[in-house]
């Protein structure tokens, strides 16, 4: 018996749409004189055991998942490196190239950086426990190139829609948001170099990805006003999340020295304000309802107004 097989993934199941030959898998087109050319002889009867060899299927599938990223068709090259995952779980490649797939293809509201992230790690992994002969040095540096350039887009595409939407109070609490995924993101990047080979090309990214997350820390601890009932507020990070990014931000800054000497770091806001201790010790938690409804009072209402900044000083004397 013949049969008709796609010389790309190995399929034998083709559909004829308007004079062409469409594999139903892979979505290659032959035309009739190309199906003609791909008809081989059908199944013949096995017995006993056998290994399948992917490999050929496989490399089909990378050179497809390639050629759709180069074009930018970041979901069409996802489901590539999926259908090779299928065939072989530890392809680190496609471990990471659909991580990498993912973020690229994410929107503002759905980011993947913390998928894109697992998926270096992952296949980071799998090297490392199959004894892969890898250029790990290299391979890190691709990483946080990749994962830097994600980051900074994401970050600007941020800054950008807060910028536009500064009046609403949850447009600041959701650039907090951001900008801790674009931290953590950096953060994971400076590792990796951290564990590469001491090169130039290297040392120029790391110094790159450390003032990109000064510059992170500096956003998140920034005031920012909003509007309410045509009323104008302040609202900020929480003072005790603020403590441990303005160490990390001095941290950073004496990272950055030992390579630039002439580093100017964009100042941070350091400002922290004293809990209520009469209002804590009546309620009994510095972070119950009552005790959080008096805060905001004096935060949002009382420092607005100059009698109300007087009554603050005076109070905290």
């Amino acid at each position: 018996m013949k049969i008709i097989k796609c010389e790309l993934c190995g399929s034998n199941k083709l559909t004829k749409i308007d004079g062409e030959y469409i594999c139903d898998y892979c979505h290659t087109h032959y035309t009739t004189e190309e199906a003609k050319k791909l008809i081989i002889n059908g199944p013949v009867e096995i017995t006993g055991n056998i290994q399948l060899d992917n490999s050929l299927m496989i490399n089909n599938y990378k050179k497809l998942a390639k050629r759709a990223f180069n074009d930018k068709l970041y979901a069409e090259s996802y489901d590539y490196y999926q259908k090779i995952l299928e065939l072989d779980p530890d392809d680190w490649e496609a471990v990471y190239k659909k991580g990498l797939c993912s973020a690229k293809d994410s929107t503002l509201f759905t980011p993947k950086l913390e998928e894109l992230i697992n998926s270096s790690k992952n296949s980071i992994n799998i090297i490392k426990n199959n004894n892969l002969q890898i250029n790990l040095s290299e391979l890190m540096y691709n990483m946080a190139y990749d994962i830097n350039s994600i980051t900074l887009s994401f970050y600007n595409l941020s800054k950008d829609y807060y910028l536009e939407n500064w009046q609403s109070f949850d447009s600041s609490t959701d650039y907090w948001v951001r900008l801790l995924l674009c931290i953590s993101a950096e953060e994971y990047c400076s590792d990796l170099l951290s564990s590469c080979n001491n090169t130039e090309k290297n040392r120029r990214l790391y110094l790159t990805i450390l003032k990109n997350t000064v510059i992170y820390y500096c956003e998140l601890c920034k005031k920012r006003k909003y509007i309410n009932n045509g009323n104008t507020g302040l609202v900020w990070y929480k003072y005790e999340l603020k403590s441990p990014i303005i160490e990390k931000y001095t941290k950073t800054i004496k990272r950055i020295k030992i390579f630039d000497p002439n580093y100017v770091a964009p100042p941070i806001d350091k400002k922290t304000k004293k809990g209520c201790y009469v209002a804590t010790c009546v309620y009994g938690s510095y972070d119950c309802p009552e005790v959080w409804t008096l805060r905001r009072f004096r935060d949002y209402y009382l420092d607005n107004k100059l009698f109300g900044k007087l009554f603050i000083k005076l109070y905290y004397l």
